[in-house]
C-alpha cells in the first residue's frame, strides 16, 4: 500500500523518528544520521551480498569441482600429456612429434616431464581457490531473510544502526525489543516509509530476524 507522496515529508519523518527515541540534547546528531540512512536506504541495491543458502551452496559445488579436477589431473595417463595441457617450453616440438627426434629422444621426452612450472603454479591457484571456498561455507555470507523483502530488512537495519548511534552517544544500553509498538520495530516502519511509500508495511518480522541474527553473533 502507497500512500500519498506528501502525506509524509523526509523532514516529518525524521521528526517523528527524534521524537520517539532520541533525548533533545543529541536531536541535531540523530536527525543527521537518520537522514543519512533514508539516502542509502534509497540508493540501496537488493540483495547486494545474495541469498547465503545459494553463496553456500556454490562455494561447496566450487570446492567440489576442485577435488574432481585435482584427482583427474593427478590420474593423468602419461605425464607428459600434462606438459602440452601446461607448459609452452616444448611446445612447438609436441605438435610436430611426428617428424621430430622425440620419439626417440629419451632425455627431451624427461626433460618435458619435468618442466613443472605452470602445473604447480595451477596447483597452488586451486588450493587458494579451495581454501576460499572453506571460508565461504564457515562464514556464511549473504543475507538471510527468508521470504522477508530485502527493504524490510534494510530497514530495519537502519533502525538498529540508528538505535545503536544513539545508545552510544548518550552511554546507555541498546535495547532491541520486537513488539509492534516497540522503538525498533517504529523506528524501521517509518525508515520503510520513508524508503518506499509504503504505509503498510510489518516490519515486527523483520526486525525479530535481524535480532537473532545479531544475538547469535555475540
Amino acid at each position: 500500500m502507497r500512500g500519498p507522496a506528501d502525506k509524509h515529508t523526509d523532514d516529518e519523518i525524521v521528526e517523528d523518528i527524534i521524537r520517539r527515541v532520541c533525548p533533545p540534547k543529541i536531536a541535531p546528531l540523530v536527525g543527521r544520521i537518520a537522514r543519512r540512512l533514508i539516502s542509502d536506504l534509497r540508493l540501496a541495491p537488493q540483495s547486494f551480498s545474495g541469498n547465503q543458502k545459494t553463496n553456500i551452496k556454490f562455494a561447496e559445488k566450487v570446492h567440489n569441482d576442485i577435488t574432481r579436477l585435482e584427482h583427474t589431473l593427478k590420474n593423468a595417463p602419461n605425464p607428459l600429456v600434462l606438459s602440452r595441457l601446461f607448459e609452452e617450453r616444448f611446445w612447438q616440438i609436441w605438435w610436430h612429434e611426428q617428424e621430430s627426434p622425440i620419439t626417440i629422444n629419451a632425455n627431451t621426452k624427461r626433460y618435458i616431464a619435468q618442466e613443472r612450472a605452470c602445473q604447480n603454479h595451477f596447483a597452488e591457484e586451486l588450493s587458494q581457490l579451495r581454501a576460499r571456498c572453506d571460508e565461504i561455507i564457515k562464514r556464511k555470507p549473504g543475507k538471510h531473510h527468508g521470504s522477508i523483502k530485502q527493504q524490510q530488512a534494510d530497514a530495519a537495519m537502519a533502525s538498529f544502526v540508528l538505535l545503536r548511534d544513539i545508545a552510544i552517544h548518550t552511554g546507555t544500553g541498546l535495547q532491541l525489543h520486537c513488539g509492534p509498538t516497540s522503538e525498533f520495530v517504529e523506528v524501521a516502519r517509518l525508515f520503510h516509509v520513508a524508503a518506499t511509500g509504503d504505509y503498510g508495511a510489518d516490519l515486527v518480522r523483520a526486525c525479530r530476524t535481524l535480532k537473532a541474527s545479531l544475538d547469535a553473533k555475540t
